[in-house]
C-alpha cells in the first residue's frame, strides 16, 4: 500500500447557506497551488457558498491510501487472522473460492 500526504481542495454541499457536508474535488501535492486555486474566481463562483470567495470552500491535508490489492485491504483493517488463513489455502482451494488471484 502506498500513502500520499496531498491537498485536498474541498466545498461545501450546501451552497445556499453552507450547512452540508464537505465534499472533496480535488488533490494537490502543493499547499500554495491549492490555496491559490480555491481564491481563482472561476473556482469559487462555482464552489463557493453562494459564489462567495472563501465562503464554503477550503484546503485540507490529507493522507491519501492507494491499495494494490485485496491483502493491502486486510494489513490497513488489521486482519492478520484472516491474512494467515487464506495462506494456508491450496491454490486449487483459492481458485474454488473465487480467490485465485490472492495471496500470491
Amino acid at each position: 500500500m502506498e500513502k500520499l500526504s496531498l491537498f485536498a481542495i474541498r466545498h461545501n454541499t450546501d451552497q445556499t447557506e453552507g450547512r452540508g457536508g464537505f465534499h472533496t474535488l480535488y488533490h494537490a501535492r502543493n499547499q500554495e497551488i491549492a490555496e491559490r486555486i480555491i481564491s481563482l474566481p472561476a473556482f469559487y463562483k462555482n464552489y463557493g457558498v453562494q459564489g462567495q470567495s472563501g465562503a464554503g470552500i477550503h484546503v485540507a491535508l490529507q493522507e491519501i491510501k492507494i491499495l494494490e490489492s485485496i491483502e493491502d485491504f486486510l494489513m490497513a483493517e488489521g486482519n492478520r487472522e484472516t491474512l494467515d488463513a487464506l495462506d494456508k489455502l491450496t491454490p486449487r482451494q483459492r481458485e474454488l473460492l473465487g480467490l485465485s488471484s490472492f495471496c500470491q
